[in-house]
Parts: structure tokens; sequence; C-alpha cells
């Protein structure tokens, strides 16, 4: 049979990437609790209010020695080996005794323990109180104490804190954020970390860093590895916890959030072959409906929908599928997942992969700039040289192609300049580069509300932005001074605090740059005309926030 190619571009897979879902519950919306959420135990004694939470928002409120486990409604699928969950909980630890925690469970009612901790029997997770902490795994505990002096066999102390009663001590705002994250690390077998902030009543974190942090590796849990829904939890326990606010988990890496009936559905992997996508998804439950169409969905921005272009199993029902995909546009980046329709039309999507498709000729006839498969204009392959996307003759050798995720000049390529952005080129890679973590947290002004012009949002005003806002405050230690002031391996000049919309890009692309924590504030460079305010990245979107406010800083440079 005779193969036609027709304008296929290659993909270099090397830049593919599971991207991130989170679900965040800040319970300021009247019956989060009650809608969202099964509870067993003495649920009747807690309650969602309308105060005292973080920032006296929303948040829940239970009187001492209250036993309770609230589990999510809505359920999450694992991802494969190598992906993450991370479970983050503000707590107000008042009473002398008790715990709290999150954790997942596969159980639906929740079968809670015996043991005092009263947690889902099944469960992974982890509970605090004041002297320490226990990792859960089904019926096994492992135990510690914030100083690290009393360690279960496994236990790793990364951090240890000088304060022994740590949740009773350690804040004098009484407030705690637990971030515990379990890591796939084989298809059986997890490594489990657990870290301690202490936090102020507005959630700003009190100190740069964690202060404890702890890890048991290689444990086994049969029951969660193979359910194909779990749920998230957090419980309570004893005398110590009186209230709880902005609870989350972040999926990375391939887990995806399977509502309530809807079917189970995985992006398991994507492959190329002469310019044409190969992608494999699998429906591991149906989750007691009826499975009628499945198949992918991909656009250029993130968290494709059916409503955009869409590729259709011709199978149905339960077990793996895979998709092709061809004719995409060049220089372009992709967002592809899979999806699943039951026969009540409720869809559910897996997680996204990302990737980027490149643009000088090759050999099948598609677009590329690897070297190796460049077409010349005397038709020579491999020479490391090319017939550009637009006809014109590339007689210097070709670059490397730069990418999304690359190390590059002192950092991470966190975004490649698209046509339509300011100072794009078709013949020359530009882009930005992020900082290869966060510096703060630091406020966004000087310890004085003075008016800038840095109005910029757009991709390419940060520098201007950063200039405009250290010619209005002058020396000093703030979000612009620093990310201005940022020095590594040799690049030392021509960092800046990104813009609004270049901010958006490093969000993105989160999961290739890395190291971000976006459970907490990130400034950026635009100030939106509100003398005291700043435009701030907070949970999910842009907010303009009292500039005062200390919060992250990652600043990044042009290329």
């Amino acid at each position: 049979m005779k193969k036609i190619f027709f304008n296929l571009v290659l993909i270099t897979l090397s830049q593919y990437a599971f991207g991130q879902t989170t679900t965040f519950y800040d319970f300021n919306t009247p019956g989060q609790l009650s809608s969202l959420f099964n509870g067993v135990g003495a649920t009747g004694s807690v309650s969602q209010l309308t105060a005292g939470g973080i920032g006296n928002s929303g948040g829940i409120n239970l009187p001492g020695g209250t036993n309770a486990i609230f589990s999510t409604k809505e359920g999450y699928s694992l991802g494969p080996a190598g992906s993450s969950d991370t479970f983050e909980s503000f707590i107000k630890s008042e009473g002398p005794n008790g715990y709290s925690g999150v954790g997942f469970t596969a159980s639906v009612p929740v079968s809670a323990s015996s043991d005092g901790f009263y947690r889902p029997t099944d469960a992974i997770g982890i509970s605090a109180h004041g002297g320490g902490f226990i990792f859960h795994n089904g019926a096994t505990n492992y135990t510690g104490n914030w100083t690290g002096s009393s360690l279960s066999s496994g236990i790793t102390a990364t951090k240890v804190s000088s304060v022994s009663n740590l949740l009773g001590e350690g804040s004098a705002f009484d407030w705690y954020k637990i971030i515990f994250k379990m890591t796939r690390a084989t298809l059986t077998t997890f490594n489990l970390r657990v870290e301690i902030w202490t936090s102020d009543a507005s959630g700003i974190m009190l100190e740069s860093t964690a202060s404890a942090i702890f890890e048991v590796n290689g444990v086994t849990n049969a029951t969660i590895a193979n359910a194909p829904i779990l749920h998230s939890y957090f419980n309570f326990a004893g005398d110590r916890v009186r209230n709880l606010d902005n609870f989350s988990i972040n999926l990375t890496g391939g887990g995806s959030v399977i509502q309530a009936g809807a079917p189970v559905i995985l992006t398991s992997s994507a492959s190329e072959s002469n310019g044409v996508i190969t992608a494999n998804g699998n429906v591991s439950s149906e989750n007691g409906g009826t499975v009628t169409e499945r198949g992918f969905v991909y656009a250029t921005t993130v968290d494709p929908t059916i409503a955009d272009n869409k590729v259709v199993d011709s199978g149905s029902g339960l077990g793996t599928f895979t998709g092709s995909i061809s004719g995409l546009s060049v220089a372009t980046t992709y967002y592809l997942r899979a999806y699943a329709t039951n026969s009540v039309g409720t869809t559910s999507y897996g997680s996204d992969l990302s990737f980027t498709t490149l643009s000088v000729l090759n050999k099948y006839g598609g677009f590329t700039l690897d070297a190796s498969l460049a077409v010349d204009k005397y038709g020579a392959i491999g020479s490391g040289k090319g017939i550009s996307r637009f006809g014109g003759i590339i007689d210097a050798p070709l670059a490397s192609p730069k990418v999304i995720g690359d190390a590059y000049q002192g950092g991470i390529i966190a975004y490649i300049l698209v046509s339509g952005d300011a100072g794009y080129d078709p013949t020359v890679q530009h882009g930005l580069i992020a900082a290869t973590a966060d510096i703060g947290p630091v406020s966004w002004n000087n310890g004085s509300n003075i008016s800038t012009t840095a109005q910029g949002t757009a991709i390419g005003t940060g520098s201007a932005n950063t200039n405009s806002i250290i010619t209005a405050f002058g020396v000093g230690t703030y979000a612009a001074s620093i990310a201005k002031a940022y020095s590594v391996a040799g690049y030392t000049s021509g960092w800046y605090l990104p813009s609004r919309d270049e901010f958006q890009k490093l969000y993105t692309n989160r999961v290739l740059i890395g190291n971000f924590n976006f459970a907490l504030e990130y400034w950026t460079s635009t100030d939106p005309i509100n003398l005291g305010w700043a435009t701030a990245w907070s949970g999910s979107t842009f907010d303009d926030l009292d500039a005062f406010r200390p919060m992250q800083v990652r600043p990044v440079r042009s290329f």
C-alpha cells in the first residue's frame, strides 16, 4: 500500500509532559461541607461557618473532643509510576491533645480506625499532633516526633524542628499548614512526605521554609494501588484542632479527577512516528454507568474538551484504546487528554499531556529542527541545514531546538514566543527563561505606597515594568529589586519580575519548569494603578492584593 504524508509535523517527545490538576475547597461557599463531602463519626458537631477560617473567611469549626472523617464525594484516579499527589490543609491547633490529617481512602463509606487516630482503615495518609506525626499505610503506622529524636524504622528526617511541641508552640497565631505528598515510585510502591509550615491567621507563612520535613519510602498498599477510584479525606481526633480551612489536592503526572457517577479515564502515554502522534488511553472503571464513547481531545490551550478537536475511538466500554493525530500546525504547543462519555452524557477527562511541534522541512515532508532529519536545498538529508516552512533556504547549520523545560542560560526555558507575541521571529527562537527556584517571601513595595508606571500586562513588558518599579522605589529589598538582582552561574544581568501575562505562561508550563508551590502566592510586575495594591497570582487566578503582603518571586529573563 502506498503511503502519502500531507504536511505532517515531527514531534520531539522529550517535550511532552503530563499537566497538573488541583481541587481546592476554601469553604467560603455555604453548604460545601455537606454537599461535597461524606462524613462519618461525630459529624453533627462539625460546622461550616462564614468566619473563623484563614483571613477570618469561611471555614470548618468543631468543638474539642470531636472524632470525625470527611471524604470527598468526587473521586481521583492514580497516575502512572512517577506521578504524585499533594494534599494541603490549614489547621488551627488550640487544644492540649489530639490529631488532624489528610490522605487517600478507597472506601465508601469510610471505615474508621480504632487506633486513636480516627482515620480511614485503608488510608495512605498523615496525622499530625503537637509533638509529632503518624504516617498511615493501611493497618501499619509509622510514628515520629518533630525533633527527630524518636522515629519508627524507615522514616527519614529531612528537616527537624527545634520546637518539640511544634503544633502547640510553633506559631503564636496557632495556625499551621500541613502538606502531605504521596509519590507513586513504582506501580506497587509509594513514597510519603510530610511538611509542617507555621502560619499567621491570614495564611502567610511565618518562615520561608518548612519547620519540619519527614519521609518514609517504598511502602506498599495494594488496596490504594489497585482501586479504580480513590477519595481524599481530612480527619479529626481528640481535642487539638478547632478550625480547618483551604483543603486541597494537587494531582501531578497523570492522575485525574472523577466526578460522582462519571467513568474513570486515564491518559496513559503518547508516541510519534513519521509525524503522526499515537495516543494511548484507558477506561479503568465505568463507575456504575456504561461508557458509550471514548477517545482523545486536543487544543492549543490547557484542559481541552469535546468542544475542541476530537478523535473518537471505534470501541466503547472498559479497556485500553489508541488514537492517531496528524495535520498539526508547526511551531505550536498542543495539549491532549483522553475522554470518556457514559450513557447519561457525563464526560470524564484524563490528565493533560503537552507537546510542541517544530518548524523546518524534514525528510518525511513535515517540519523539524532536528538536523539529522533536515533536507537541504540539494535534497541531502542530515546536512545540518534545511528549507524553512516559508520556502527559504537555511545554509547555516541548524541549532539544536530549544524546548520548554530545557535547562538554558542559568534557568529553565519557560515559554517560546509564537506568532502574535511581541518579539516573535519565525527564523530565530525567542522566549522566557525562569529561575530554577522561588525567592521570598517579600513585599511588592519598599515600605511605602508610591505610584509607578508599571502597567504593562503583555508578554514582553515585564522588564520595563521592573525598571519602572525600581525607579519609583529606589534601593531596598522588594519583589522587583530582588528579581533584577538575581544572579546564577555567570548570568548576572537581564533578570526581571514577570508581567501578568508572562507569569501566566509560567503557570501554564509549571510542570516542565518545576519547583513551584502554588499553595503560596506570587508577585507579578504589573501595577493595576490602584495605590497600595499590585497584581499577584493567588490560588488559581490573578488578583490585585495588598503590596505590603509578603509573597514569592520567580525571576525571569528573555532569550
